[in-house]
């Protein structure tokens, strides 16, 4: 079975491990090849890659690779947004990053806790990934363009009132 026939499976595996709390954090890239799922590098990977599609839209169209790269911008701020519950709760990071990195297994074969951490209003975050690919989206698909920018603001936000705290 390859990952495309699985994704389903994948999907309500996801799903069944995230009901208790009821957030819906399907999607998203996995980090090193194991399952867990990091908010930051993907935040990261995520800006770099609306950076490119902006300031490298012409070339990268010319290769008839704009529309894949936009697919893999939007399968990352899906997530992010899904993980966005509310203006002061952001879950960066599913499953554990010890017993996971100690656990090679397909990702439609996962059976570990997916042990869930959050950011609210005791603790900071970023909202780079969202403001950048929301440049990305502003011309082709606005509504989804308005909602990213709207999100990082909120995210905005939240690391203002952690850091106003701290400081």
């Amino acid at each position: 079975m390859n990952l495309i026939e699985s994704l389903p499976r994948l999907l309500e595996q996801d799903e069944l491990n995230q009901i208790s709390i009821k957030v819906n954090l399907i999607g998203g890239f996995y980090d090193a090849g194991d399952n867990v799922k990091f908010v930051w590098p993907m935040s990261f990977t995520t800006t770099l890659l609306s950076w490119a599609a902006i300031e490298y839209q012409n070339e990268i169209s010319s290769a008839n690779q704009l529309g894949y790269l936009r697919s893999s911008i939007k399968w990352a701020t899906d997530f992010i947004l899904r993980a966005h519950t509310s203006p002061t709760t952001l879950y960066t990071q599913v499953g554990d990053g010890n017993s996971d990195h100690s656990c090679s297994e397909r990702p439609e074969d996962m059976d570990t806790p997916r042990t869930l951490y959050k950011i609210n209003s005791s603790s900071p975050g970023s909202s780079a990934a969202l403001a950048s690919a929301a440049l990305v989206f502003k011309t082709v698909d606005s509504n989804y363009s308005s909602k990213l920018l709207s999100h990082a603001k909120s995210v905005s936000i939240l690391v203002e009132l952690v850091f106003d705290k701290m400081v």
